[in-house]
């Protein structure tokens, strides 16, 4: 019983998410995976990359990994850098956004005060180390194996580190062994990220796409996750994702969700 409180004792706390709704309900588990899960086009990607700023900015002393399967760096950086600006560029084409962000900054316009400043905090996030930064941007399509192997070296150059993102956990790939069936290499990579969260005792915190279950529109549920392997097993904690707007696009019958 002796070791057992001093284990707990000397666990970290969960982090706090930044949103006070959802931290009024769980906290991001330490050493464990948590997955954001949804359908294609709900926001996976989007929520990843708020709560990997949220955390930054709440734990300075920390640094935090994004690791992209879909986007490249300069994506990632244009869209974090919108979300930290939170400012419609052209009102008259506010769908378009990134872009006009993208030529905004081509343009060194510099008149938008609220972009001004997510540009300076975006750069000393992101600066090198040596300079304080504590945001890393990855876009290398590791497999988990290459994957575990860069967290190490992540891990003793940014230390403390704080969590890791991966978007997504579908796209992890197994080194050499392609002709195993997607399900199979699936497993095998949630195993390798387990592992290094353990290892690494941070959270690991990814997103997984859900599939589409036949009469089952609006829900989400632990079923829906595509080709998932043991992803649902292996993560301490799961968020659902679903966009009633998304879904109305998607046709689904949104009248009446909560």
């Amino acid at each position: 019983l002796g070791q057992l409180d001093e284990d707990i004792k000397a666990t970290p706390a969960g982090y706090k998410t930044g949103y006070e709704a959802l931290d009024n309900k769980i906290t991001i588990p330490q050493g464990a995976i948590t997955l954001i899960a949804g359908r294609p086009g709900h926001g996976k990607t989007a929520l990843l990359m708020n709560l990997c700023l949220n955390m930054a900015q709440a734990y300075p002393d920390r640094s935090f990994v994004f690791f992209s399967y879909e986007l490249n760096c300069r994506q990632i950086g244009l869209r974090m850098l919108s979300i930290l600006a939170d400012q419609v560029i052209d009102p008259a084409r506010p769908e378009h956004n990134l872009a006009n962000l993208a030529r905004y900054i081509r343009e060194d316009r510099g008149d938008l005060e609220a972009v001004e400043r997510a540009r300076s905090r975006f750069s000393n996030l992101t600066n090198d180390k040596l300079e304080g930064g504590r945001l890393i941007l990855v876009d290398e399509p590791f497999t988990v194996e290459d994957l575990s192997y860069a967290l190490d070296l992540i891990a003793g150059a940014y230390d403390p580190l704080g969590a890791i993102f991966v978007d997504y956990m579908q796209k992890v790939k197994v080194k050499d062994q392609p002709r195993e069936q997607k399900y199979v290499q699936i497993q095998k990579a949630s195993a390798g990220i387990l592992e290094a969260a353990h290892r690494l005792n941070v959270p690991v915190i990814a997103g997984a796409q859900f599939g589409r279950a036949k009469g089952q529109e609006r829900k989400v549920t632990l079923d829906n996750l595509r080709e998932s392997g043991d992803l649902e097993q292996d993560a301490n904690l799961v968020l659902g994702l679903y966009d009633p707007v998304q879904g109305e696009k998607d046709g689904d019958n949104v009248e009446g969700l909560d």
